[in-house]
Parts: structure tokens; sequence; C-alpha cells
């Protein structure tokens, strides 16, 4: 009998398998297959995982920003809106020679206007604060009183004290340089700049030998060593480039200069931290003791008070205020400058065009829906990242590697050095400039963007690294730019991270906020000390005389855990009120949510089928690719929910990018098919549309090769089990007839119909999957 309940339960368990098995797969597969009989081309809106047409928002955290820029072709630059002729070089304006005049007199009447400003500005304030000898009932308010009054009639001495200044403003901290040189120089040399911690790129200076004669006929450098000099920085490049700027672009150049010096001169001269304190900075008494009632420099009269500075701290009043001032007006200077462009190509007046206006060359990915913005991320956004020398150099000094970045191509100079930028590849980071004092001039180019880039100079570089750590360190930041890239390409993007490309609001959103998260992950201080004790931990296991082996390999095994960090953090991350990876899922919902909308416009409809009778196209691949892209979504939001039930994330990462690039090959398809161009035979657009829909149709083939092969394999194995249930029980029936048990022709009437319902599942399986 225990023989017979083994069996019985055995039996039992075969059976519950067998048949919840076959109730699943084969009505499944049946409707996969025979789903596209039923599809109308004329979808229902309430049908498929479309959910919602709402965008997913813009990406939380991050550098970037979301503007109507983008990049332009054929000329065309819609981040600026202007249209330039690119036939011919432009000359040097007939009439350069007078402006240098045509500045000195721009500049007195300008500056007179400043100076006015000024007055108005510092009498205003002066009359805000009142006669101090009025009661104030909170002390603090009225020493405070005290101290504003006390700086502004500083001020107001400051400025008084030269009645004709507007000749001499350097002379008050207002350093004029950039109008100076688009006006004298022929020739202009782009130089980066930094300056009390701020960095500039493309400043135009001249050589140090280019100077000038100012609006007081002194001598006026044009290379700006006047002031920038001690800590502060500034590296110009080795080729000049052609001052092209003609008469009207000069004259609003100094115009805006002035304009906006005009505008920006109350902060330049007066702001809150600038006001000195008492007890600390000023005093009505003197700090030292000594009679200093005679020094008026450092005194001052206020309301009958006779406030006094502290000369231990500061020099003078004057030296204070020129200081504060020459500091801001320096700044002012250099950001006029560096938005200031040369442009060498003819340019006519700009064509006018709306700032939302899309690139035209990037057809959208719903035709009816193009994007409302443009993804764009601007460099001066960007973190100054630090430079290490690459391995091959690392017994290099800097000195030996300016003499070889001077002389080196451009994409020459990125052998010598290399960065951790291993998401954000869209921006390109280079040293092209080695400086005294271990500083190098690094550029940052926007690859999806031609002529976006900027220059920032980097101090004490690390030297004398053991080659070693480099090299694994270089090694590793390129496993995992190359696994993170995966990502890229299943949206069928390359390194340069175009987001235009995607052509659809949600995709562009979804992946910049993506890519914002995962470089602020890799940023961190606790991922970067992780990353660094992995390779402390390592790189002395290498031969240290072994710099020529090869250990790609091995870095590769090492960095493994490092991206599997990134990816769990990425998980754990919310984006877009959703996790991590499944923002792109939510995407793609919004992109077939918007397709459905875009079959059920009759008028869309009626197009489309008029271009299939005209082309002879068959609609049942329309509606074949529908349920298709309908099926990946399903299949990728299943893997995206799949993650925290696998422990090998770098598997699961595969089956994602995987299931995320067939589905966007469906949407790249209809997008391309549902194109609302006219098409007329023999064109060069109807060859394109031709070879679009011969790639459905082949990918269709494919998935459908995918699914029969799926079948045959069930199918083969449903088939195995039934015949071996039949001969088991058979062999079972002979031994249980001879010992007469009574139970054996019911046990035996119920496994066969188990079996036999086993085997015509796989039979019926097997041929269809066979009959594709």
């Amino acid at each position: 009998m225990k023989i017979n309940k083994n069996h019985s339960r055995l039996l039992k368990l075969i059976s519950i398998v067998t048949i919840t098995s076959s109730s699943i797969i084969l009505p499944s597969f049946l409707v996969t297959k025979n789903q596209e009989s039923f599809i109308s081309y004329k979808q229902d809106g309430g049908s498929g995982s479309g959910a919602g047409n709402g965008g997913t928002g813009s990406g939380s955290g991050g550098s970037g920003t979301t503007g109507t820029g983008g990049s332009g072709t054929n000329g065309t630059n819609n981040g600026n809106y202007e249209t330039f002729n690119t036939r011919g070089k432009r000359e040097k304006d007939p009439t350069f020679s007078t402006f240098k005049e045509k500045l000195k007199e721009q500049l007195k009447k300008g500056i007179e206007e400043v100076k006015n400003e000024i007055n108005s500005f510092l009498d205003e304030e002066l009359k805000k604060i009142g006669d101090l000898k009025s009661p104030e009932t909170d002390k603090n308010k009225y020493f405070e009183k005290i101290e504003r009054k006390t700086y502004l009639t500083e001020l107001k001495k400051y400025f008084d004290k030269e009645k004709n200044w507007t000749e001499k403003p350097d002379e008050l901290g207002f350093n004029i340089t950039f109008p100076y040189v688009i006006a004298n120089l022929e020739k202009l040399y782009t130089a980066t700049v930094k300056f009390e911690g701020k960095d500039y790129s493309d400043v135009k200076v001249g050589l140090s030998t280019d100077k000038t004669k100012d609006i007081n006929n002194k001598e006026k450098k044009l290379d700006y060593s006047d002031v920038i000099n001690g800590k502060n920085k500034l590296a110009p490049d080795s080729k000049p480039q052609d001052n092209f700027i003609n008469s009207k672009e000069f004259d609003d150049a100094v115009n805006n200069y002035l304009k906006t010096w005009k505008a920006d001169v109350k902060k330049m001269i007066y702001q809150n931290q600038d006001i000195l304190e008492f007890g600390k900075d000023i005093f009505l008494t003197p700090s030292n003791g000594t009679n200093s009632s005679s020094r008026s420099d450092t005194t001052t009269q206020v309301d009958g008070y006779t406030v006094f500075l502290n000369d231990k701290k500061h020099k003078n009043w004057n030296e204070y205020i020129k200081e504060k001032i020459s500091k801001r007006f320096t700044n002012f200077d250099l950001e006029q400058n560096q938005k200031f462009k040369i442009v060498d190509e003819a340019k006519p007046t700009p064509t006018p065009t709306k700032p939302t206006l899309p690139d035209p060359t990037n057809k959208p990915l719903v035709p009816t829906n193009p994007p409302s913005s443009q993804i764009t991320q601007a460099v001066e956004s960007l973190p100054n990242l630090e430079p290490y020398i690459n391995y091959q150099f690392a017994s290099y000094d800097l000195s030996n590697l300016k003499s070889n970045l001077s002389s080196a191509q451009p994409e020459e100079k990125e052998k010598y050095f290399f960065f951790l930028n291993p998401i954000n590849t869209r921006f390109k980071y280079t040293v092209d400039q080695v400086l005294d004092n271990n500083s190098v001039v690094v550029r940052i180019t926007d690859q999806a963007k031609n002529g976006n880039s900027r220059t920032y100079i980097y101090e004490n570089v690390q030297i004398g690294k053991d080659w070693r750590f480099l090299m694994l360190l270089e090694k590793e930041s390129k496993y995992i730019e190359k696994e993170f890239n995966k990502l890229y390409k299943a949206l069928l993007l390359d390194e340069k991270i175009n987001y235009n490309s995607l052509a659809h609001d949600s995709l562009q959103e979804s992946l910049f906020s993506l890519v914002n998260a995962a470089t602020q992950i890799v940023s961190s201080t606790n991922f970067k000390s992780l990353w660094f004790d992995n390779i402390i931990n390592n790189y002395q296991k290498i031969d240290e005389s072994d710099q020529l082996g090869d250990y790609t390999n091995w870095a590769n095994k090492k960095a493994s855990p490092l991206f599997e960090t990134l990816l769990r953090a990425i998980s754990a991350s919310k984006l877009n009120n959703n996790p991590g990876w499944y923002v792109l899922v939510k995407a793609f919902n919004n992109v077939k949510y918007d397709l459905d909308q875009l079959t059920n416009d009759e008028s869309t409809y009626n197009s489309h089928l008029r271009r299939a009778q005209e082309l002879d196209l068959d609609l049942k691949y329309y509606d074949q690719l529908y349920e298709a892209l309908e099926h990946s979504i399903l299949k990728l939001t299943t893997t995206a929910n799949q993650l925290t039930k696998n422990l090998g994330i770098s598997s699961w990462f595969n089956k994602y990018t995987d299931d995320l690039k067939d589905t966007r090959e469906y949407v790249e398809i209809l997008r391309n098919l549902l194109t609302g161009k006219q098409i007329s035979k023999g064109s060069e657009d109807y060859k394109e549309f031709m070879a679009n829909y011969q790639k459905a149709i082949d990918k269709l083939s494919q998935r459908n090769q995918t699914t029969n092969k799926t079948a045959i394999i069930i199918g083969s194995i449903l088939l195995s089990l039934g015949l071996l249930f039949i001969i088991t029980n058979l062999l079972i029936l002979l031994i249980k007839t001879k010992k007469k048990n009574k139970n054996s022709k019911l046990i035996f009437i119920v496994t066969s119909c188990i079996s036999a319902i086993s085997s015509v599942m796989g039979i019926i399986l097997l041929i269809l999957g066979m009959k594709g």
C-alpha cells in the first residue's frame, strides 16, 4: 500500500504540473498566433498598455537644463536662430581703423552716464538713512545705520575726489579692457582665465606686446596682464583669429557693454558685505590710542560723529573701496568679453524663428506630436573634473607633457590625460595646455552640438602617481563607460547622447534624468571612496616592471562590482516619482499612447489607407507592429519589475537593455511608416519609405521565428512527457494487473488522459511552430 500511495501522489503532482503548464502556454500562444486576424488598423484608443499622455517631467538633480536650443545643420544654428551664409569668408571692415577713436567718444559719453547713475544712487541711499541724530528704539539698528552711512559717505568722497574721473576710470577701479581689445586688434587670441575663483573661456586678448592709448592718453595693455595677476591665471591660445567685426557689430558690442555697466554699477560699488563692522573694523575712538584724526583717508565725519578706520586691518578707505570695485568690474569685463563671438562667415539678416520650433531635420517620434522643447545641457553647468595623467606617461613631469601637447594635433591631445566621466559621454574633456605651477587648461566639448564648448583652468594636477594605480583607474572607468553605453545603444543612440534624436518629450526627459542621476552617483564622495579603495587594494598585485602587460580583463573583473553598485544605486533612486529603471518604461507607455491616438484620428487613418492603396502596402503589417510594440512594452515592464528578484544585476541589466532595444526598434519603424510626408513612387522618399517597410516585415518575421522556435521546444517537451507517461502507465498497469489490484484500471484511465492531453498539446504546438 505504501508503494501505491507514493505512486498515486506522484501521478497527482505530474497531472497538476502538466495541466497547469498546458493551460497557460497553449492559449497564450494561440492568442499570439491568431490575434493578427482580428486586430483592426484603426485600433481602439482604450486598448493596449499605453498610460496617459503626460510627460515625465524634468530630471531631478543634475546640472543640465531644458531649453529650446538644438543642433543646427546646413548652416542653421537653432540655438541662436541665425543663419549664416557659408559661401564666402568675411573681410575686415574698411572703417576698422576709425574704431579706436570712435571708442573714446563712446566711452566718454557712457562713463558720464555711469557717473550720474552713481551720484544719484549714493544720494538716494544716504537720504534713506536720514539724520543720525534722530532717535532709534533699537540700538542695534542704530549702529547699523551708522555703519551704512559711514560707508556710503566714504563712497561719496571716493567718487567726488576726482571731478573729471570720466577720463581716468581705471584709477577708481573701472579697468576697461574688452572694448579696447576689439577696437584695436586685427588678430585676436582666445584665452582661458581663472579670476577670483571663476572660470572664463573664449576670452579675446592680445599679445603681451599689444598696447594702445586709453581715453586719458595713457598706455593700455591689451593682454589683460594689468588686471589679471597674482593667484589669477590667464592662458591664451597659440592660434589667432581674424577680427571681422564690422561697424554695426562694434557699436552694438560697445553700447551693450556701457548699458550693462550702467545697470550693474550699483552692485559693483555697494553690497551689504562691504559695510565695515563697529568694534571690529571701525571705531568711534582711535583703536591704537594715537592721533589719527589728521588722516583724512582713515577718518569719516558722520553727522557730528568721528569714525576711525582700523588701519591695522585696512590701510585706508580708498584702497579698500578700490579693491572691491576693481574685482567686480574685471569680472564684468570678462563676462562681456566671453559673450562676444567671432563669426568669420558672411551673415545676412537673421531669419525670424519661433523659439519653440524643433529641429526640422529631426522627425518627431509621433508625427502629429513633435516635442514641445529640445533638451540642451549647458557646458557652463558641468563640473570641472580633475585630469589624471595617462599611465603610459606616469613618469613624465608636466614640463615634458607641456612640450608634447604644444606640438600635438587636437585628436592626439586625448592620449596624455584622462577624466572620470564614464556616464555623461556626450561631453568630452581634453587637456588643451599645460601651464606653470602644475596647472592645465581643460576644454569641455559638447559632441552633440558643434561649437558648444568651454575651458577652465585646473590647478595642482597630481603627478608622480604609481602607473599601476592610474592604469586601473582608467581601465575601470572605460569598463563602466562601455557597460553603461549599452543603455544608449538600446535607445538607438551613441556615446554622444543626442537627446533630441529621441524626438519625444517623455523619452528625452526620462533619459536626461537617468543620465543626471547616474552621473551624480558616480561623482558622489561615497562612490569615489569605494572606487579608490578598490584600486588601492588591488594595484600592488600588479608587477611594477610589467608596464607593457595587458591587464584589461583583470581590471574589468575588478570594475564589475563597481558597476553593479551603480546599477543598484539607480534602482534605489526615484526619478520623476518613478523607480529609477522604470522611468523609461513609463516613457514608452506614453509613446504608445500617442501612437494609439494617432491611429484613432479619422483623417490620419484615411491618409494612410490611401497611401497603402497607392504604394501597394499590406496594412496587416501595421496591425502586427502595433501588437508587437504592445507585447514588447509588456515584456520590458516585466523585466523592470523583476530587478528586486534578480541577484545577478549585471545579467538583469543586459536583459533590460535587450528588451529596451526591441521596444525602441518597433517605435522607430512605426515612426518612419506613419510619416505624414507626401510620398510619390520613384522618389528618394519612396525608396527610403519602402526600405523601412521591408525592415518592418523582417522585424516581424524575426519575431515570428522566435515565437515558432519557442513553440517547437515546448511542444517537443510536452509530447515527450506525454509519451513517457503512456509507456510508464502501460508498465505499471501490467504490474498491477498481475496483482489484480482493483484500483489499477482507474489509475490507468486517469494517467492515460493526462498523458494524452500532454501529447495532444505538444503535437498542436509542434504543428503551429513548424507551420509558422
